[in-house]
């Protein structure tokens, strides 16, 4: 996987973790361009199937989106401090 697959993986579990979205395992909504990260996904045991052959988050994945939320959520911060630098006078 790469770097844009990983980033797509990370938002499709937010996605499940934060709106409850399933992802049919046929793809007739549109979202056939995930399947490929689903199957991933599946694969590394951070989705599974529920009942109506949807892929749902795991509670592996659970735990991996709080810890992206969480470093998302820091690297915000991070970055906040810079958007009250006056780059014009080089102070807050």
């Amino acid at each position: 996987m790469n770097q844009h697959d990983i980033y797509t993986a990370s938002f499709l579990l937010r996605q499940m973790q934060t709106h409850g979205t399933r992802y049919d395992t046929i793809a007739t909504d549109g979202s056939e361009d995930f399947i490929p990260v689903l199957q991933w996904l599946l694969t590394n045991g951070y989705v599974e199937f529920d009942k109506s052959h949807h892929y749902v988050i795991s509670p592996k994945g659970q735990q991996t989106a709080d810890a992206f939320k969480q470093r998302y959520q820091s690297y915000l911060s991070y970055l906040d401090i810079f958007a009250h630098v006056d780059l014009g006078k080089g102070c807050f």
